[in-house]
């Protein structure tokens, strides 16, 4: 038996149609569905029924190498993490307060995540609910 996939109003979707595509028009779907940040069943569903469909202008080019650059930051705290850790383990001195720069990089961390997701979102001034 089939997965049965429920609407948000709790409704479950039991009926499959049988559609066909040409390879290009599958690709062509699968990208569009992608842009939308939506499964390809959920974009022909919204193109069907006449619902919206929005893909997303692709974010500015200073945002994806801001995003970059936080990235590696990032990348290079976790590296200075690791190399304390070992430190420790090893017994060896460290001169920073661990506890300290622990809490430090943690809180580091979750703000790059979160103006990571900032720099890759583009605010339309819209309520996004489909």
């Amino acid at each position: 038996m089939g997965v049965k996939a429920k609407r948000s109003d709790g409704a479950v979707r039991t009926i499959a149609w049988s559609v066909r595509f040409a390879a290009d028009e599958c690709d062509q779907l699968r990208e569009k569905a992608y842009r939308a940040h939506t499964s390809v069943s959920e974009y022909i569903r919204r193109a069907a029924l006449g619902r919206k469909v929005i893909e997303p202008a692709p974010p500015p080019a200073v945002n994806i190498q801001t995003y970059r650059e936080l990235s590696s930051i990032g990348n290079n705290l976790n590296q200075l993490v690791a190399a304390v850790n070992r430190a420790v383990l090893m017994e060896q001195d460290v001169n920073v307060d661990e506890l300290k720069l622990s809490r430090l990089i943690d809180g580091l961390q979750v703000s790059i995540k979160e103006v990571q997701v900032q720099l890759l979102t583009v605010e339309t001034g819209e309520d996004n609910q489909q």
